[in-house]
């Protein structure tokens, strides 16, 4: 049986590790992937795994989707909260008596007329009139 190259899943203990090495000796480092790269190596682990590890669960955001602004001198990154209908509905006010109401039945076609056009389209299509 051949030899396994890398466990998929690292101890827990392995991982606190990890991070908690990441953080202390980043700044003697030029840059994350150099710090990932050499610090991996000596855990045992892929660089790609300890750069997965040193997001911390509590800077995860709910959703896929997020919105940055700025504030003074910082930028706020914050998650984009999907809105169900009936959140969208209750912000809406109610139409009051001096809120015009567009017509839009005037540029409809009568109704009679309508049922000329569709027996029409189907005498056409069929050859026959129903």
């Amino acid at each position: 049986m051949p030899e396994r190259k890398h466990n998929p899943r690292q101890p827990a203990e392995l991982r606190v590790r990890g991070v908690r090495l990441f953080k202390e000796n980043r700044p003697n480092y030029s840059s994350d992937s150099a710090a990932c790269a050499s610090i991996a190596e000596k855990l045992g682990c892929s660089r790609f795994t300890l750069r997965q590890w040193r997001i911390p669960a509590d800077y995860e955001i709910p959703g896929d989707r997020g919105m940055i602004r700025r504030d003074g001198e910082q930028l706020i990154f914050e998650p984009v909260r999907k809105e169900n209908m009936l959140e969208v509905l209750a912000d809406l006010h109610p139409l009051g008596p001096e809120d015009e109401f567009p017509d839009i039945d005037g540029s409809l076609p009568r109704l009679s007329s309508c049922d000329d056009i569709v027996c029409a389209r189907h005498q056409n299509h069929f050859g026959a009139r129903s």
